[in-house]
């Protein structure tokens, strides 16, 4: 997506499926993102809403792809837990490449404040 200030500076995309997540960290890797904004949480009660597709703990990184020249690794450096929003720090490497860094950030709450929910599903359609 386009923004004012930048062509192409942000990718838009449905949390990934089981199918999907290598799909989804070759993405992360190959457009060199630094910051994930996730709008939905993994699970609403009993409903999975989108699969976790980072490392279960800081303690073991995951590895994503099949074959050794397209794998990522990804790791979990740092959680911290706000009144509304989680950030999870990632650290991503291939095998002989440099380590980046990409944040995410999980909204627990999504707040409109100058809109109101008719207005703004008014103004969507």
């Amino acid at each position: 997506m386009q923004s004012l200030l930048k062509p192409n500076a942000y990718i838009v995309s449905q949390g990934p499926t089981e199918e999907t997540v290598f799909d989804f960290w070759r993405l992360v890797w190959q457009e060199n993102v630094s910051c994930i904004v996730m709008l939905t949480k993994t699970f609403d009660f009993t409903k999975v809403m989108c699969v976790q597709y980072w490392p279960a703990s800081k303690d073991k990184d995951e590895c994503y792809g099949e074959l050794p020249e397209y794998q990522i690794y990804i790791g979990v450096m740092k959680e911290e837990e706000l009144a509304n929003f989680h950030i999870r720090t990632f650290r991503l490497y291939k095998m002989h490449n440099n380590v980046r860094i990409a944040s995410r950030y999980l909204f627990l709450t999504i707040i409109f404040s100058s809109l109101s929910l008719s207005s703004a599903t008014g103004n969507y359609r």
